[in-house]
């Protein structure tokens, strides 16, 4: 996933805007995945942003298939250093993604029996996904793009939600507005909103 995302070229370039950008697509990727409901799968080396072997076709039982590139062997090297350095790719992402996981244990609305909904939010590049659980609605918004987008409380109050009292479980808080009373969603965020009454997640 993080090849995929761009983290690997953007470390060879020496593009730390760029790798943001990619940290933040496999970010929103998981964030989706999680906040659609069902079962997800996290693939091996995913969670601390490990990069395709370049060197996959190396075991002769491997060189006829080009899938043990997305294959390496977990680096337990990498796994040990998490805690030393948190600005590193793979920190960022085993940290955003450890919050987005603990923050679905917490919340009803994603069993697998409630149904999501994507809806289309009026702001370009941002998906939109409503679950209508009997404790109350809850929204999913994924900003698919490197830009800043914001979503109307308007839009949101179609949907059920007091934009004033909402909560994010993903980061924990009140979500703000802006004085124009819309969301702001920053390049590649997501967001998973309940009316502020419901109790966030589990404790840390």
């Amino acid at each position: 996933a993080a090849s995929l995302a761009g983290v690997a070229a953007a470390q060879r370039a020496g593009d730390s805007d760029n790798l943001d950008d990619a940290i933040g697509r496999v970010l929103v990727g998981h964030a989706l995945i999680l906040g659609w409901g069902g079962i997800p799968v996290i693939w091996s080396g995913d969670e601390i942003a490990m990069t395709n072997d370049q060197n996959w076709d190396s075991l002769p039982e491997h060189a006829q298939d080009n899938r043990w590139a997305n294959r390496p062997a977990l680096d337990w090297e990498k796994v040990a250093s998490l805690r030393d350095d948190a600005s590193t790719p793979g920190a960022r992402v085993y940290a955003g993604l450890k919050a987005a996981v603990r923050a679905r244990q917490g919340l009803p609305h994603l069993h697998a029996s409630v149904k999501a909904e994507p809806l289309p939010t009026s702001s370009p590049g941002v998906l939109g996904v409503l679950r209508r659980h009997p404790m109350g609605p809850m929204v999913g918004l994924y900003n698919m793009t490197e830009h800043e987008r914001f979503v109307p409380g308007w839009w949101l109050r179609e949907q059920g939600l007091n934009p004033y009292a909402v909560h994010d479980h993903l980061i924990q808080a009140p979500s703000p507005l802006t004085e124009f009373e819309d969301l702001r969603l920053s390049a590649y965020q997501s967001m998973w909103l309940t009316a502020d009454s419901y109790p966030a997640g589990p404790p840390a």
